[in-house]
C-alpha cells in the first residue's frame, strides 16, 4: 500500500515492477489530444501513460482503475478508444477493470470488496478469472443498489483476454 505522501510516482513504478496487479485509487486526467500524456495524479505528480508504456512491456496481469471516468472517451474523437484503461491495455496489463463515468465511493467499496473477494477466495487469485470476478461483482452492486440504478453498476467494465464462464 502507498498512500498519501509515500504515493510518489518512483515509489508506485518500482512497486509496480514488482507485482503482477496494481489497484490505482486516486484522481486521473485524460488529454484527448496527447492520449500518452493521460495520467494518475500522484503525491508529487502525474504517472502518464507514456510512462508506463515505456516501463512496461508485457506480463503484468491485471489493472484496477479506481480513478473517475477511466474509460470515457473525449466527444472530440467518439470513435476512438482514447482512455485511460486502453492506455493500460497498451502497456501490458491483460486484463483492466475500469468506469465508463464517476461512480460514488460507497458503491465502489461495494463493487471492489465483492472484486477482490471473488478474485481471490472463489478464483483463488487467478487473474484469468477477472471478467467473473467483474461479472460477481457488478451483480452485488446491481442487487444492492437496484435494477433501475443501472447508472451506479453499468459503468463498470474490463477489457481483457479472458471471457466470463458464469
Amino acid at each position: 500500500w502507498l498512500n498519501d505522501s509515500a504515493a510518489t510516482t518512483s515509489a508506485v513504478l518500482a512497486q509496480m515492477e514488482q507485482h503482477l496487479w496494481v489497484h490505482l485509487a486516486c484522481h486521473a486526467v485524460q488529454d484527448p489530444l496527447e492520449p500518452l500524456q493521460s495520467a494518475f495524479i500522484l503525491h508529487d505528480g502525474g504517472l502518464t501513460l507514456r510512462i508506463m508504456r515505456l516501463r512496461f512491456d508485457r506480463g503484468k496481469t491485471l489493472a484496477v482503475l479506481s480513478a473517475c471516468q477511466t474509460a470515457a472517451g473525449d466527444s472530440k474523437v467518439p470513435d476512438e478508444a482514447v482512455h485511460l484503461a486502453a492506455g493500460m491495455f497498451m502497456a501490458g496489463f491483460q486484463n483492466v477493470v475500469g468506469t465508463m463515468w464517476s461512480i460514488n465511493d460507497h458503491d465502489a467499496s461495494v463493487f471492489v470488496t465483492a472484486f477482490y473477494s471473488y478474485l481471490i477466495n472463489e478464483a483463488h487469485g487467478d487473474s484469468n478469472r477477472t471478467a467473473d470476478a467483474l461479472h460477481y461483482a457488478v451483480r452485488k452492486l446491481r442487487d444492492q443498489v437496484g435494477q433501475s440504478n443501472f447508472f451506479k453498476w453499468y459503468p463498470l467494465f474490463m477489457s481483457g483476454f479472458e471471457l466470463c464462464t458464469s
